[in-house]
């Protein structure tokens, strides 16, 4: 194990994932105090230990770290950390509390891309979260459960918002509230796997989505009934509702009719440069060429 650490200083990317070799690394390796002047890009997994009390250690010897995920399985992150967070430009927390969330975010420096996946709140935790701000300006954000979309959502202040994705076990009035609190313009959208289906409108036809340029959108989210997805597809055939979108990806497309895509590409043209449909689907080829005929490109994966 010293022998592989000695050539450290030369690493750009290091991932300790969940195996007996990386765990037997990771007892070795803040111990050994290596150095990794150079390392990028880290992946730590952390599913069985608590991260070690004396992490930070790690952490100090990189200077050049950029690019973190880090996987915690319910476990706290320790505000020792703490120091990291404003040199990061991309950073991918698994299975942390809202708490750490909280905590966290606002050491993000902007222009930071976040992704907080299956996220977890403490029963004990509901009543005690403050609003917090955050100057990060990509955002994706992947419920496990009600509770902690319901807290994350109604404390996070993220005014320099342009990108979100959000998915998981959540209603549209979260994140409808989300807007209005957080005044951000958005550019890029995408909503997957939520339930407030009626809601929808709310979030597209703010005038905070006015700008979005990029839309992403799951046609059969749970608790939906299966009709109901090329109602909500429709939606997106009226002009009044996203105006400047130039690429809209839709999922799941199994129920989509031919007529609402072709009244999607007559209403949007000629912003609409971009159709991207995830299979399979019903479309004919005919109603595939005349998109393509009228100048849409129609990707299909």
């Amino acid at each position: 194990m010293d022998l592989l650490f000695s050539e450290s200083r030369r690493w750009q990317t290091l991932d300790l994932l969940d195996t007996r070799v990386s765990n037997n690394m990771k007892k070795h390796l803040i111990p050994s105090r290596a150095r990794f002047p150079l390392l990028e890009k880290l992946t730590l997994v952390m599913i069985v230990e608590p991260l070690h009390k004396d992490t930070a250690l790690l952490f100090e010897s990189l200077p050049a770290l950029v690019d973190l995920t880090l996987q915690v399985n319910v476990m706290p992150i320790p505000s020792t950390l703490d120091f990291v967070w404003a040199q990061l430009r991309a950073c991918r927390l698994n299975g942390c509390l809202t708490t750490d969330i909280l905590r966290i975010l606002p050491h993000f420096s902007a222009g930071a891309r976040i992704c907080f996946e299956n996220c977890f709140e403490r029963i004990q935790d509901a009543h005690h979260l403050n609003s917090v701000h955050t100057v990060i300006s990509d955002l994706s954000l992947h419920f496990s459960t009600f509770g902690a979309a319901k807290l994350l959502l109604g404390a996070i202040i993220a005014p320099c918002l342009k990108k979100l994705y959000i998915s998981g076990t959540i209603y549209i009035p979260y994140i409808s509230a989300f807007y209005d609190r957080s005044s951000f313009t958005l550019t890029h959208l995408r909503l997957s796997r939520h339930r407030g289906v009626n809601d929808l409108d709310d979030v597209i036809r703010s005038p905070l989505a006015v700008d979005i340029i990029d839309f992403d959108y799951d046609l059969e989210c749970f608790s939906r009934p299966m009709s109901d997805s090329d109602k909500a597809a429709s939606t997106l055939a009226s002009r009044d509702i996203l105006p400047n979108v130039r690429t809209l990806v839709l999922r799941n497309c199994e129920r989509l009719h031919d007529a609402t895509v072709l009244a999607i590409h007559a209403n949007r043209r000629p912003v609409l440069q971009s159709l991207w449909l995830q299979g399979p689907t019903t479309l004919s080829q005919d109603t595939i060429q005349a998109l393509k005929t009228g100048g849409l490109e129609v990707v299909m994966f």
